[in-house]
């Protein structure tokens, strides 16, 4: 197809101008983010303890005083006591009150020899049964002092700790992440013819 234009000035030739206006699209995209949250609990504990014990045992102190030598030293001394030591000093002689009574028998039985035996044995004192002495020696060591200190016996339980942890899981929520594409602007094309009119013939 050929377009003319004809004037009077002479043929002009020339092309239609066409004016073009193009807008591009634009596409526009809104992103969120994906995120995790996580929420941790704490841990349930339990506890319990044991007191410390203690025990203790005192024995206290204890002083003993003896004092029966003191009183033997001044034959003062218990009836039953008195009657033991002299049962124990008579069996101690007891051998040579026989032996005494043994030669005095002899010394009698020999009367001939003698006119005055019977006299003499006569004023001879019992010195075995004289001689026997029940009190003791005096001395200020008589009186038995025995001292006992006080005991403590001291015993320790020592105490204790328990626990009992029980760990939580923890809570855990995932947010996707989001995409949203969306136009933004319409591609657009306009098209215009620019110049004088012309003949178009076919």
């Amino acid at each position: 197809m050929s377009i003319a234009a004809l004037s009077s000035a002479g043929v002009l030739s020339s092309m239609p101008q066409l004016r073009i206006k193009q807008q591009q699209g634009e596409i526009g995209i809104n992103q969120t983010p994906g995120h995790v949250q996580i929420e941790q609990p704490p841990p349930l504990v339990e506890m319990s303890s044991e007191p410390v014990q203690v025990q203790i045992e005192r024995q206290p102190s204890e002083l003993y005083i003896d004092q029966s030598r003191a009183w033997a030293a001044y034959a003062l001394m218990p009836p039953v006591t008195l009657t033991k030591t002299v049962v124990y000093n008579i069996k101690r002689i007891y051998p040579e009150i026989v032996a005494k009574i043994a030669r005095d028998g002899d010394r009698m039985a020999d009367f001939h020899l003698s006119n005055n035996v019977i006299a003499e044995l006569a004023k001879e004192p019992p010195r075995l049964l004289s001689e026997m002495h029940f009190a003791g020696p005096a001395s200020r060591l008589n009186v038995d002092v025995e001292y006992i200190p006080e005991q403590v016996k001291i015993d320790v339980q020592g105490g204790n700790w328990h626990y009992h942890v029980e760990p939580q899981k923890p809570r855990m929520v995932h947010f996707p992440a989001k995409v949203e594409i969306y136009l933004r602007q319409r591609p657009s094309l306009e098209i215009e013819w620019v110049g004088r009119e012309v003949d178009v013939r076919g």
